[in-house]
């Protein structure tokens, strides 16, 4: 029994050490476009104000879903959120030649991508699920 405490000691603080020493928390949601799930895409939050202690996060978005894990996910605070979701622009001339990419647009509306307007706010103890219909 003596020699089973320091394992105990052990055990106990490796169990209080996580691979989260910033306390990020998972977050999820659903993004729509037209009442659609939003194909294929990109969410970003980026944090307002202090950014002493929170950093931005984001995530694939896939048939309309996102889920940022803890470990990549957000620490409390306020957050501005910027979706982006490109296409080959249907109006653009085809390209020359191989080398040359497609011409890309957003599909997303401006107030929700490039000039976005949109905010959270993440909480501890809160499911932080945030759902986005454009």
């Amino acid at each position: 029994m003596k020699h089973l405490f320091p394992i105990i000691l052990i055990l106990l603080f490796l169990a209080g050490c996580t691979n989260n020493p910033q306390g990020r928390l998972p977050i999820t949601g659903e993004v729509t476009l037209n009442g659609q799930p939003l194909e294929n895409g990109s969410i970003s939050f980026d944090p307002i104000g202090s950014q002493t202690e929170r950093l931005q996060s984001g995530g694939q978005i896939v048939n309309g879903k996102y889920e940022i894990a803890a470990p990549q996910g957000l620490v409390p605070g306020e957050y501005q959120v910027r979706i982006t979701s490109m296409i080959v622009d249907p109006k653009a001339p085809p390209p020359k030649d191989s080398v040359e990419p497609p011409k890309m647009i957003n599909i997303v509306p401006p107030e929700f991508g490039s000039k976005t307007t949109q905010k959270v706010t993440v909480e501890k103890g809160k499911e932080n699920r945030f759902d986005f219909k454009m």
